[in-house]
């Protein structure tokens, strides 16, 4: 006889989230998939561009010439540290989410994220 059949047990995981969050102490944790797709790797140069006159969307700045590291602390995810705001974007104590936009490459080094949903299927 076989085993009864149980949907869950056969169903693919959801894909993992490609997802960095900012808080308002200006320091940003990256997803561990957000990692590997990027392939990113300790002390690359790295930074977080906010919306501004240039462009209108969030942006990861992976050029040679982006002003922060990526440092890789054993106890914690990778972070950026550092990252300048724009004033009152987040009140204290509070943090956003912002995920790759997949197909949304800005510049060559520059890619897009937008804001994350609570729709979002992560």
């Amino acid at each position: 006889m076989l085993p009864e059949y149980v949907l869950p047990h056969h169903t693919p995981p959801p894909p993992r989230p490609r997802t960095l969050t900012v808080n308002s102490k200006g320091r940003v944790y990256l997803s561990k998939a957000l990692l590997s797709q990027l392939g990113l790797r300790p002390g690359q140069a790295i930074d977080l561009l906010p919306p501004g006159a240039e462009c209108p969307h969030w942006q990861l700045d992976l050029r040679p010439t982006a002003s922060r590291r990526l440092q890789w602390y054993a106890d914690t995810r990778p972070r950026v540290d550092g990252v300048r705001l724009p004033p009152d974007l987040l009140l204290p104590g509070t943090s956003l989410t912002l995920a790759l936009v997949p197909t949304e490459l800005t510049g060559p080094g520059l890619y897009q994220l937008r804001v994350a949903l609570a729709t979002d299927p992560f």
